[in-house]
């Protein structure tokens, strides 16, 4: 089986590893984030919602289907401020993309 490693412009990796590898029908993405985006060092949703995007796109890319294929629990506290879950001091998000 032939592997494969994917960099991708909009999901730059760092200098050491690629952003994903193909393995036949598998794929592997790595190490997604928010650095390098707007959204870094900003909120916890705000770099969620970069890092998902990032996630998805290369999914898509590598003609994964347009939606319904992740779904992510994000687990808080009251020391992030990310809407949604449970309530007062913690809770859990739970989004499928």
């Amino acid at each position: 089986m032939a592997v494969e490693r994917k960099d991708y412009d909009f999901a730059p990796a760092g200098p050491t590893y690629s952003r994903a590898t193909r393995a036949g029908d598998l794929l592997f993405v790595s190490g997604c984030t928010a650095r390098g985006s707007a959204a870094q060092g900003g909120t916890l949703a705000e770099q969620l919602a970069v890092t998902l995007e990032r996630v998805i796109g290369v999914v898509r890319a590598e003609g994964g289907p347009a939606g319904g294929y992740c779904q992510d629990y994000v687990f808080r506290d009251q020391h992030f401020g990310l809407a949604g879950g449970g309530g007062g001091a913690g809770g859990v998000v739970c989004a499928v993309f």
